[in-house]
């Protein structure tokens, strides 16, 4: 029959719904998917080694689309922020990263995301969603160089 993930456009995960041992299966459908646009993950405890896997597949996936990916209150922490900061150093699909409600991210994975995002001079990231990821002091130097540069950035939220 006929694999209709590959066609897959939209895929939502909210609130606890993500079946037990399914987050293994994120990394072989980001691998050769190109015709996702949207994964949420909202509100599921995946923590940062699904995350890691989702990015890696991403970078590897050239011909990849996904443009929203939503990681709200999924438990991770630094070493997710850093895969992702990974990935967004040459990605240009994305153009909406939700992780809030992560406060284990903090300063490092949000300085890496920041870093990562002024050495991309063609991200088309448009809306990244911070609020409530623990940021101090060198999150915001951080970010604040990260404005200074970025063009594309249109919504930045930094709610505690």
């Amino acid at each position: 029959g006929q694999n209709t993930w590959t066609e897959l456009r939209d895929l939502r995960f909210a609130a606890r719904s993500l079946p037990a041992g399914f987050e293994g299966a994120f990394g072989r459908l980001l691998q050769t998917n190109t015709s996702l646009r949207s994964l949420t993950l909202d509100s599921n405890a995946v923590g940062d080694a699904t995350v890691v896997e989702i990015a890696d597949a991403v970078l590897k996936n050239q011909g990849t689309r996904l443009s929203d990916l939503n990681l709200r209150a999924t438990n991770i922490g630094a070493r997710a922020g850093d895969a992702l900061a990974g990935l967004l150093r040459s990605n240009h699909s994305l153009e909406v990263l939700a992780l809030s409600s992560n406060k284990n991210v903090g300063d490092s994975g949000i300085g890496a995301l920041a870093r990562a995002l002024r050495e991309n001079s063609e991200t088309q990231l448009r809306k990244l969603l911070f609020a409530g990821v623990g940021l101090g002091p060198p999150a915001g130097e951080s970010i604040s160089a990260l404005l200074r540069s970025n063009r594309s950035l249109e919504w930045l939220d930094l709610d505690r």
